[in-house]
This record gives structure tokens, C-alpha cells and sequence, in this order.
């Protein structure tokens, strides 16, 4: 009902509640819930402190936020966050920090702030170590894992049919660098959320797409769009070490043949049908088969020897190489030689077939320069984790270009309302895997 006479207009309308006529004009500000142990603290909220950070990488999601007045915050007591509804949760973990101000000259203690900060429920997910040996599909790894090292998580959120895994071992591990250890061996990626649901997907595909950016698409409520495009983590092809063995005796230069305790891991690699190339100590060496107790059919000398010697109880190893030949043929085209730009990965619990997946996620991912760059917006469909088309003027030379969003930083500007800092890129972030891999955040929240 419009309003009419002497009704004052409320000055505050929830958001896709306020009718028209019944508000100030172009007067909105969204409903925040803040929670502390349960308890309402949202009247003490000093809004301009509120921030709010999620993102991709070895970092977990941030909450940081001053009270002033009330009872003090203590450490461990759970901190949510609600945007729109008091049941619209988007974050959620617990209190790791908090001091306390004096915000008034006589001291009393009406005049105390609190400046706080908590961070997601992935602390809550190392309170015990993993230790095990997992085969199959990522998805049902992750599951399982969860369920036997882990109480109050659940797991509606983990796709089914992920890429499989031969095998993966855990040696007191952290449950979140057991999940990102997953994770890296697929090119996939995890988070939890508010709800402590564990989300598993593959990044390429997201959690949800949001509108289009476009410097030409007026009432979207973008700006300040940056681009970057960098060819600072290219690689055409990934050298990755896997699992092996030692010698049992010395071995000389130019040998033909090293003797050592295990010879299985080692003609593995040779029965999955890749190229026979190990590596001990500083030399890259071939070979051709295996016996008992022995790695046989080195060269004596030129490439793929033997050149140093080495004692007993030197590691021999498998060699996987993987290769983008499309990707050399036009980086070769550009800055000329070869185009072949290396990494090395080492992870000695790696199988052949395992070492091969671990290659291959490189080399697709950063086989080209990278698209990356930055926004501004009110937009409440900003979420880490999402998929955001980039669709800029021709100049810019970004035309419908699919990118995942990495970091979305939320924070109350001086509009009242919610403003949030965006940084875009490629579906991984380069080379951060770290103890807890992150992804947000979910789709179809009020925000």
C-alpha cells in the first residue's frame, strides 16, 4: 500500500520485500544477523568494520567485525554470519581472536569494543590425523575419509564421479591436507561451508554462473574492471617423480644395471606402458626392463647413462613426463626454440598411472598465458568458487571468457550497503595448494 497523509516512510526495506510506494525512495539497506555463541549481537555491529573474505588458495575464509558493548566474545565460541534472513547463513566458524578496547575516557564498561575475528570450519577438520590407504574415485575417497576421521561434517555437497585415483596413502595427516592432497591429484577442489557441509567439484565447472561483466552493460552494478594477462606460469610440460626404491649395492658410472631392494614399483611403469626413465641422485637414466632384485638395460654412456656413482641406500625412482605438443608448437611460434617451459613435481607416493594425473593437471591448466583480473560490485551473486563470463569491448580483447572466481571481499561502503572487491582467473590458483584448499561459495544464497 503506497504511503499516504502523515505515514513516515520506513527508512529500511528488506531486500525483495520493499513494495512500491511503501519506502524511501532508492532506500535500501540489507538485513545482516550476526551471532555469537548463539547469541544475537547484530544491535552492537560496528558496520563499518564488518569484513567479510573468501577465497581460493591455502587461505580459509575471514570474518572480521567489532561489537561495541555486550558480553565479551571468547575464543572457540561460534561465530555466523547471515545476509537478507536470519537462516541465510554464508558464514560460519569459530571465534580465533579478540581484544578488547576501551572506547570510552572513564573507563566503564559501557565503553568497551570488542575487535574479533573467526575464520571457517576447516579448523574443526584437523582435530584428527589420517591415516590410510584410499583407492577410487576422488569423490568416494573424500567421503570416505570424512566418515572415518571426522564427526558433525557431512557431504551433500561432494559430486559423484570423479576422475578415479589407484592409490593414495595418509600417514597422520591432516584431514584438510588429505582433502587437498585429493583434490591436487584430480584437479579438483574443496570447502567447507557455513552449514559444515564439505563441497567437492571440479573448478572448471564451478558451483553456480553468474551475469556477465561488461563495461557496456549499464544497471549491473559493475565497475573499475582490471585485466591482467600473464604468461609467468606457463608450462608445456610437467616432469613429475613418483614412488620407487633403493639401491642394495653401489652403483659405478656407466653401469648397465642398478641392483635394488624392490624391483616391482619400478618395472610398473614399464608394464603401464610408459617410457622407462628413473632418476637417482642427480642422474636422469633409461631403461629397458627389470629382473629380481635389479633394474636392467641402462645405457653405458651418452644420453640416459649413468654418470656419477652412487652407495647403498640411494633412492631410484620413476620418471613420468607429460607433454602438450600444441601448446610448444605455439609458445615456439612466439618466443622461438623448442616452446618447452618444464616443472618438476615430486611425490614419491605416486604411482605411474598417478604421476601421469599429477602431469596432466599441470599441463592443461597453465599450457597458455592466463587471464586474470579484478571488479567492483553490489552484485549478491559474487561468490568464490562461482563462474564469472567476462565479456568486455573489443579493445580489451576479452570476449566471453569463462573464469572462476578466486577472492570476493565484502565489506559496508558508504552507501549502506554492501560492496564487494572480486578477483577473477584461472579454475586453480597457481601453484597453492597448501594445508586447507579452498572454494566458495554456495549457489543461490541471498547476499
Amino acid at each position: 500500500m503506497p504511503i499516504t497523509g502523515s505515514q513516515t516512510a520506513p527508512t529500511v526495506a528488506r531486500h525483495g520485500f520493499g513494495r512500491h510506494g511503501g519506502t524511501r525512495h532508492a532506500y535500501f539497506q540489507m538485513l545482516t544477523f550476526l551471532t555469537v555463541a548463539a547469541s544475537d549481537r547484530s544491535s552492537g555491529l560496528d558496520w563499518p568494520d564488518l569484513v567479510w573474505i573468501e577465497r581460493i588458495g591455502n587461505d580459509v575464509d575471514k570474518l572480521t567485525f567489532t561489537l561495541i558493548g555486550g558480553a565479551e566474545p571468547t575464543e572457540g565460541q561460534v561465530v555466523e554470519l547471515a545476509l537478507g534472513a536470519a537462516d541465510r547463513t554464508v558464514f560460519g566458524g569459530p571465534l580465533t581472536r579478540c581484544r578488547m578496547l576501551n572506547e570510552h575516557p572513564s573507563g566503564d564498561a559501557t565503553g568497551l569494543a570488542f575487535e574479533c575475528e573467526a575464520i571457517d570450519y576447516s579448523k574443526w577438520l584437523n582435530r584428527r590425523r589420517v591415516t590410510g590407504r584410499y583407492t577410487g574415485s576422488a569423490d568416494t575417497i573424500v567421503t570416505s575419509v570424512l566418515s572415518d576421521f571426522t564427526s558433525g561434517f557431512t557431504t551433500a555437497n561432494v559430486v559423484a564421479a570423479a576422475p578415479s585415483i589407484d592409490t593414495i596413502s595418509f600417514k597422520y595427516t591432516t584431514l584438510a591436507e588429505a582433502l587437498t592432497r585429493v583434490a591436487e591429484r584430480v584437479g579438483w577442489v574443496w570447502y567447507v561451508d557455513a552449514d559444515k557441509d564439505i563441497h567437492f567439484f571440479d573448478p572448471a565447472v564451478g558451483e553456480g554462473t553468474q551475469q556477465a561483466v561488461g563495461l557496456s552493460e549499464p544497471g549491473l552494478g559493475f565497475w573499475g574492471e582490471a585485466i591482467e594477462k600473464s604468461g609467468a606460469q606457463v608450462r608445456t610440460r610437467a616432469i613429475v617423480e613418483g614412488w620407487g626404491t633403493v639401491t642394495t649395492a653401489a652403483v659405478a658410472a656407466a653401469d648397465t644395471s642398478i641392483t635394488v631392494e624392490d624391483e616391482t614399483g619400478i618395472q610398473q611403469l614399464l608394464t603401464d606402458g610408459y617410457s622407462g626413465v628413473g632418476i637417482i641422485g642427480v642422474d636422469e637414466f633409461t631403461f629397458t626392463g627389470t629382473s629380481a632384485g635389479s633394474v636392467t638395460g641402462v645405457p653405458a654412456s651418452g644420453a640416459g647413462s649413468i654418470a656419477n656413482a652412487y652407495n647403498i641406500g640411494e633412492s631410484v625412482n620413476i620418471i613420468v613426463k607429460r607433454n602438450d605438443a600444441g601448446a610448444q608448437t605455439a609458445r615456439a611460434a612466439v618466443e622461438g626454440g623448442d616452446g618447452i617451459h618444464e616443472i618438476f613435481v615430486q611425490d614419491r607416493r605416486l604411482s605411474p598411472d598417478g604421476a601421469a594425473s599429477r602431469g596432466d593437471q599441470e599441463v592443461n591448466r597453465w599450457s597458455a598465458a592466463t587471464i586474470s583480473g579484478s571488479y567492483e560490485t553490489h552484485d549478491r551473486h559474487a561468490r568464490a568458487g562461482r563462474i564469472v563470463n567476462i565479456n568486455l569491448p573489443t579493445v580489451w580483447g576479452v570476449s566471453s571468457t569463462d573464469r572462476t572466481i578466486h577472492e570476493v571481499v565484502t565489506r559496508w561502503d558508504s552507501n549502506d550497503r554492501f560492496r564487494r572487491s572480486v578477483r577473477f582467473g584461472p579454475p586453480v590458483a597457481p601453484r597453492k595448494f597448501g594445508d586447507v584448499l579452498k572454494q566458495a561459495k554456495l549457489s543461490g544464497v541471498e547476499a
